[in-house]
């Protein structure tokens, strides 16, 4: 387990990176902070939470962890994030841009109607939710262009 949490870990921070290198552009002048409940700060004190989960784009879901450890329950970072932003990678040029507050709450509207699934490397459980069931205006979809 321990093994699984530093690869997972690794992977988060890649895409920190690669959405750091995205605001600058912005010149938004962001930080990585890596706090629990956000992981990037820009000049305008706006926080932002990085998920990845390149399994989206082959299934069409997207997984929000509501449970980070169920042996302990302790609480998912759809629970516990206090960012304002949530930006969701479903591979190193496409990801989504969502105001958390809203779509968690959009989420928690409608938690009944979509399947709790624990993962299978870790004491997670998420709730998964296809990704075109989520309203357009909560999870808007982005891709990285390259620079010429």
């Amino acid at each position: 387990m321990i093994q699984n949490f530093v690869k997972d870990k690794d992977f988060g921070e890649k895409y920190e990176r690669i959405f750091l290198s995205e605001l600058l552009k912005l010149d938004l002048k962001p930080v990585i902070v890596n706090a629990k409940g956000h992981d990037l700060v820009d000049v305008n004190g706006l926080k932002y939470e990085v998920k990845s989960d390149t399994y989206t784009s082959h299934n069409g879901n997207a997984a929000f962890e509501l449970i980070s450890n169920k042996f302990v329950n302790s609480d998912g970072w759809l629970i516990y994030s206090n960012a304002d932003v949530l930006i969701y990678f479903i591979s190193e040029k496409e990801y989504y841009v969502s105001n958390l507050r809203k779509l968690r709450a959009w989420l928690f509207s409608v938690e009944d109607f979509f399947e709790k699934k624990p993962t299978s490397n870790s004491g997670a459980i998420n709730l998964i939710v296809p990704v075109d069931k989520i309203p357009k205006k909560l999870f808007v979809k982005r891709v990285i262009k390259n620079e010429v």
